[in-house]
Order: structure tokens, then sequence, then C-alpha cells
């Protein structure tokens, strides 16, 4: 069998061994170039994917802390809200403003008369 010094060798040759026989040449897959961009996308997707997550994770942090800012503000109106209708309810203040406004002053004990419902209109018919 003939070797050739380049190293190649001919296709009838291939069956054949010989002790002086140049190996053949190594052939580089024809799958890493693809395995290598497949992986490339998915890195970038990953981290395009946690560069999103972590993106939204801060706009939900502000809108948390808008949002408790907004519920403290509405509890401070509430308690000053309730202080003002238990101000408003408060019954020596309705005294006041009856007899100030419209000239009316408590009624005597002998005037009170108290009603006793019916018998039917206790049953509600």
């Amino acid at each position: 069998m003939r070797s050739w010094a380049h190293g190649w060798r001919r296709a009838s040759d291939r069956g054949a061994r010989d002790a002086d026989a140049v190996p053949e040449r190594v052939r580089r897959g024809r799958g890493l170039p693809f395995l290598m961009t497949v992986s490339l996308l998915v890195l970038t997707w990953v981290g395009i994917t946690k560069v999103r997550t972590r993106v939204r994770v801060l706009e939900l942090g502000q809108q948390i802390t808008e949002l408790t800012e907004q519920r403290a503000l509405l509890l401070d109106r509430k308690r000053r809200l309730e202080t003002e209708r238990a101000f408003l309810r408060h019954p020596d203040r309705i005294r006041d403003e009856a007899m100030r406004r419209f000239d009316m002053i408590p009624a005597a004990p002998e005037r009170i008369r108290r009603v006793q419902p019916t018998l039917s209109q206790a049953r509600g018919s």
C-alpha cells in the first residue's frame, strides 16, 4: 500500500493497514457550531429573562411603596373623620345646636308619652 506525503489516502486504501501510514485528518463535527449557537441563544434568553424579572420586582416594590403611603394617608383621613363624626354625634352638641338653631328646649317629663305598639304592629302585619 502506498502512503502519500500529504496525509490523504485513496478510497480503495481504507481497509488496508500500513505501519507507515499517516493518520487520517480529524474532521470537526458539523454540529458544534449549531450547538454553540443554540447555547448562546439559551444563555441570552436566560439573561434577558433574569433582567426582566428584576425590573418587574423593582416596579412592584415601587408600587408597594406608593400604595403603603396611600394607605397611611387614608388611615389618617379615616381617623380624622371618625373623630369628627364622634364630635358631631355627641348628645351635648346636638342639644346645643337644637337650642341655638331651632330655638328648641328640652321637653318636660310630663309632656313625654310612651306609645306601646299594638299586637298587630309587633308581629309586622
